[in-house]
């Protein structure tokens, strides 16, 4: 077991905040709580500087270039956490494989945000996967909050970098995709 593996582990059983960096991946961190970890995936409930949940996200423990814990920061967003009462996304994921992360994530919150941050930063395409296999999923996606499309896509699943889903924003898009607002491009 690497110290990695070891220590990631041990932030799970303590619940420990700490913010991980994927610096290969995204200049962006992750701020929370680590609740799944597999060979392949690292799963973490989000959490806002302001204490507030902020859904969940799924990714490859390989891009994981380093985790910060302790300090200040992390103290105030426990304390903000606690203040708010906040209670964390934490459903049962399926690590065992991409397919299955990507199907439990669907079956759980009713759709899906994969990201791609290998082809531009931070482009994701949050949707309900109609089909996938082993390489390839088609994804109908719903847009953004300025454009409501609702189109579908083959993805290429090796640009999946990351798989989130429960933050205000991604339940408000997909409020608005299932209740009918937008249109329905051919």
């Amino acid at each position: 077991m690497s110290l990695l593996d070891k220590k990631l582990k041990e932030f799970k059983l303590a619940r420990e905040i700490v913010d991980v960096y994927r610096d290969r991946v995204s200049e962006e961190s992750l701020t929370g709580v680590i609740q799944g970890i597999s060979d392949e995936f690292l799963y973490m409930s989000l959490i806002t500087e302001e204490g507030e949940k902020n859904g969940i996200s799924i990714f490859h423990i390989d891009d994981v270039t380093r985790v910060s814990m302790g300090g200040n920061t992390r103290a105030a967003i426990k304390a903000l956490g606690a203040h708010a009462q906040t209670r964390l996304a934490s459903p049962t994921i399926d690590l065992s494989s991409l397919e299955a992360v990507i199907e439990s994530v669907q079956n759980t919150f009713g759709y899906v945000n994969l990201i791609a941050e290998f082809l531009e930063d931070n482009i994701s395409f949050i949707g309900e996967v109609a089909e996938q296999d082993s390489e390839w999923l088609l994804l109908r996606y719903y847009g953004t909050m300025s454009t409501l499309e609702k189109a579908g896509m083959l993805l290429d699943k090796a640009e999946i970098s990351r798989i989130d889903a429960g933050s205000k924003y991604e339940e408000s898009i997909s409020y608005l995709a299932t209740h009918g607002v937008g249109k329905k491009t051919p």
